[in-house]
């Protein structure tokens, strides 16, 4: 199982939302030892700009895609954000399971 964290505070690791992210990341990893987490932290790696050209090489296949598309950035934290997802129906589960997690 894959978590990806997205820090999108301004202060950067000193933020207060970055700070709570931290917190229940590490509670995850004891409820979920072995698993993979991924950290985007968007005050020191910025998202680009989403024009024509990026976002046909988001919704072009990754076989079909030109070598234009290939060079464009962003394309990892689409992948990693589609490896790191989980069902609905698996989120659904899990918010049921740990009521006391998000009471704390």
């Amino acid at each position: 199982m894959t978590l990806l964290q997205i820090n999108a505070s301004i202060f950067s690791n000193h933020g207060q939302s970055t700070r709570l992210a931290d917190e229940f990341v590490a509670a995850w990893r004891e409820s979920n030892p072995g698993a993979k987490v991924i950290v985007r932290n968007l005050a020191e790696e910025t998202v680009p700009h989403l024009d024509a050209e990026r976002f046909g090489a988001f919704l072009a296949k990754p076989g079909e895609r030109s070598v234009e598309q290939q060079a464009v950035e962003g394309l990892a934290i689409g992948a990693e954000r589609k490896a790191a997802a989980l069902s609905q129906a698996q989120r659904a589960i899990e918010r049921l399971a740990a009521p006391e997690a998000i009471a704390a």
